[in-house]
């Protein structure tokens, strides 16, 4: 009897030492004592990405004092100056309207504040890049400002090119093929092994578009390279909602992914030393414009480890040619699965207007044509615009852009002679896009394997986006 209660004690003993392991990591779920995925050497070469300086501190201050301790190489690529804060503007220069030098002088003090931040986590200054892009006009130069032909003007400094002499390139015009251009230099050059960077799901249209650019600049470079290993890119969050909830400095405390996000992606997070989140603070300190408006924010990611997020790479399957018929049904979708599962209900407007509220986005290709299809909370309306962005890169990372506008029946595409098909029926819409749609983009579009993809809805104002997608295509389309 002592026997069988032996082995019976060990069967359940088993059980939980290997299924509930098992679960976590197919549900997603990782606690403080996993594994930290950030394993740094004395070869890697880490990238940070910032959107604004105090980004860097903010999301990953510790990650980047451990690796220089650990004999690893740092650089930190700030992608704008951080001169469209209206109130830190309006505290530093005490003006209730502020003029559009007062923002330039911001971009310039928050410049001088990352230097002594960085100073205080030991990276030294020669290692700081500032390019000098619009704060608050990101997701303006991903979507409608792509090309030099179409500037865009910062609301703020007034602004088309970047005002500050120390800039990557001086006098960078203001639009997002300048942009790409300076971010494929920089990562061409200085071949970092791990990028770290903003997460795609980040409420703050700065943050998801630095997302996009990165992602899909990395993957670009490395678009049919052969033994060459791709970064590893490791996501950070700072805005979504409340998150991370309560505000103020609690430096015991343990971030955890933001409601709504837990299940999407895998989410690790990265402990550190007393030293390290010591330095961290301290680093934070060195923010005083920031500290004016925003300190019980900032000193939240005070933890005892920062939250890092991976995802795995997106493949676009490949269909039978005409497979998917676009008449708004999903029974031809059957054994395929979502590209992406997107939060729902996460904003004021989403929960008002259900027909914009992104649940996921499906796609597939048949070698001839892209197919999309957009799941909402609630059913489609035609008095909801839906705009699709597509972005197909060349291997020789040469980007071309395309939009496309859905309202009820009515299709309008940035290329008026592309026939693009679209449908809808319930919260379903299906469109097609020819892949070989122009006599010269065939050649390129033949050899490429990515292609962006990010949709909004709006209703007066915007209601959703979808985070931005790379697709990786299974062959390239073949040219008639």
């Amino acid at each position: 009897m002592r026997s069988k209660l032996c082995i019976g004690f060990l069967a359940v003993v088993v059980f939980f030492a290997l299924f509930i392991p098992v679960c976590g990591a197919v549900l997603g779920l990782h606690g403080p004592e996993a594994a930290s995925p950030v394993s740094l050497v004395p070869s890697d070469r880490l990238l940070v990405v910032a959107p604004h300086p105090d980004d860097e501190v903010i999301g990953c201050g510790g990650l980047l004092w451990t690796a220089l301790q650990k004999g690893c190489e740092v650089r930190v690529l700030y992608i704008t100056n951080g001169d469209g804060y209206w109130h830190a503007t309006e505290r530093v220069f005490k003006r209730v309207f502020p003029r559009e030098t007062d923002f330039i002088s911001l971009g310039n003090l928050r410049r001088e504040e990352a230097i002594a931040a960085l100073s205080r986590l030991e990276v030294p200054q020669d290692q700081a890049v500032f390019l000098g892009f619009p704060n608050g006009g990101m997701d303006r130069l991903w979507g409608d400002f792509w090309s030099p032909e179409r500037l865009y003007r910062s609301p703020h400094t007034r602004q088309q090119s970047s005002p500050y002499p120390y800039s990557y390139r001086s006098k960078a015009p203001y639009c997002g093929s300048e942009l790409w251009s300076e971010i494929i230099e920089i990562l061409g050059s200085w071949r970092p092994t791990s990028v770290v960077l903003p997460h795609p799901q980040d409420t703050h249209p700065d943050h998801w578009a630095t997302a996009a650019f990165l992602d899909l600049a990395v993957e670009g470079l490395h678009q049919g390279s052969l033994g060459e290993k791709i970064p590893q890119r490791f996501y950070y969050m700072v805005h979504r909602g409340k998150w991370p909830a309560p505000y103020g400095y609690d430096p015991v405390r343990t971030l955890s992914p933001p409601k709504g996000l837990e299940g999407l992606g895998l989410w690790t997070p990265f402990p550190l030393a007393e030293e390290a989140v010591v330095r961290k603070r301290s680093a934070l300190e060195e923010y005083r414009s920031q500290l004016r408006v925003s300190s019980k924010f900032l000193m939240s990611f005070v933890a005892k480890g920062e939250l890092f997020c991976e995802f795995p790479e997106k493949k676009l399957p490949l269909t039978w040619p005409q497979l998917i018929e676009v008449d708004g049904r999903t029974e031809d979708w059957a054994g395929l699965d979502p590209l992406s599962v997107e939060p729902t209900q996460d904003n004021i407007v989403g929960r008002l207007e259900s027909s914009g509220d992104f649940s996921a986005i499906w796609g597939c290709d048949d070698s001839e044509n892209l197919y999309l299809r957009l799941d909402t909370q609630g059913p489609i309306s035609s008095r909801t615009l839906y705009t699709v962005f597509l972005k197909i890169v060349n291997p020789d990372t040469a980007v071309y852009p395309l939009m496309i506008q859905i309202n009820g029946r009515r299709v309008k595409c940035s290329i008026s002679s592309l026939q693009v098909k679209s449908a809808f029926r319930s919260n379903h819409l299906e469109l097609s896009v020819p892949l070989t749609f122009a006599p010269r983009f065939r050649t390129d579009l033949a050899s490429s394997q990515l292609i962006s993809v990010q949709a909004f809805s709006s209703r007066y104002v915007q209601v959703d986006h979808t985070a931005p997608l790379v697709l990786h295509r299974a062959t390239p389309v073949s040219t008639p």
